[in-house]
């Protein structure tokens, strides 16, 4: 969704679908705008494709797993053309609010949240796991 608002050039309903930081993370906030407005740069023929996706457990000690019905974190790499230039590998930070206990505490639906978009290479700011 996020991404589709930024290709019909909707830059504040974009932000709507990235997790506004904490007022006193300004790093985060100049991230999250610079990104929006690079992608936006891109126009109307902007395109993703997802490479892979590297699931993360939440709940107790975070760490890489096999089974997303289990996980409470994602790490997206996604390029992102416009047809034109070159593509760039982002990586997307997604992370169910709150901890994520998956079946051992009953609750399989999850609602995701954006917490970072960074070009790859760069270090994340939200979710520091490696």
């Amino acid at each position: 969704r996020y991404l589709t608002a930024v290709a019909s050039g909707d830059r504040l309903g974009a932000l709507e679908f990235w997790l506004a930081p904490a007022p006193n993370a300004l790093d985060l906030i100049d991230r999250r705008e610079s990104v929006t407005d690079a992608l936006l740069a891109r126009g109307g023929r902007l395109q993703h494709r997802v490479l892979d996706v590297t699931w993360w457990r939440t709940c107790c000690e975070p760490a890489v797993i096999r089974d997303p019905a289990q996980a409470g974190g994602a790490r997206v790499r996604v390029a992102i053309g416009d047809g034109h230039d070159p593509e760039t590998i982002y990586i997307f930070d997604l992370l169910v609010p709150g901890v994520y206990w998956g079946d051992a505490a009953g609750n399989p639906l999850r609602d995701w949240e954006i917490v970072d978009v960074y070009p790859e290479g760069m270090r994340p700011l939200a979710w520091l796991v490696e």
